[in-house]
């Protein structure tokens, strides 16, 4: 585990990534949110990061994600009760595999009817705040399908390519 010093107040912090910039949200010693930059250089409607010295920060959290497919760093998503169930759900979803919206649905089913909660499954992966670190690209479709994800499906593909290490994936070879 990382050894990083904990954030408590609302900052953030930019670092460059294999899938494009990324901006990272700080707030009461956790990641808050964390977005990828527009090609205006805008994060989910966040039209300024004011240089407060945690681009390496940043990096160094990436970084860790990119050696482990996990972050040890704080995370404190902010969302509605099942939102959070959802997002905890999908973190417990293992590097290099996928899931489909049906089964996280099912590993739900307790909080209510699975047939109707795959919907509610995508639409809480849709507000997940904290992009790549709470793993919402790891669910699919049942029919194989790749599925949408709020960054797009190509950063999506791209990002499944990395996790399996699929270099031909990633990098489009035939």
């Amino acid at each position: 585990m990382a050894k990083f010093e904990l954030i408590s107040h609302h900052v953030c912090g930019e670092c460059v990534t294999p899938f494009g910039p990324m901006r990272l949200f700080f707030a009461d010693e956790a990641i808050v949110g964390a977005s990828f930059l527009t090609s205006e250089g805008i994060a989910d409607g966040e039209d300024s990061c004011r240089d407060s010295g945690l681009n390496s920060l940043c990096s160094e959290i990436f970084r860790e994600w990119g050696a482990t497919g996990t972050v040890s760093y704080p995370m404190r998503p902010r969302g509605t009760h099942f939102q959070n169930l959802v997002w905890s759900a999908v973190a417990a979803v293992a590097r290099g595999t996928m899931v489909s919206y049906s089964s996280l649905a099912q590993s739900l089913s307790s909080a209510g009817d699975a047939r109707h909660l795959s919907r509610a499954v995508g639409n809480a992966l849709g507000a997940n705040p904290i992009a790549l670190f709470i793993p919402c690209h790891r669910v699919i479709c049942a029919s194989g399908a790749i599925g949408g994800y709020r960054w797009g499906v190509e950063r999506k593909r791209q990002i499944l390519a990395y996790e399996r290490n699929d270099l031909d994936a990633l990098f489009d070879i035939n």
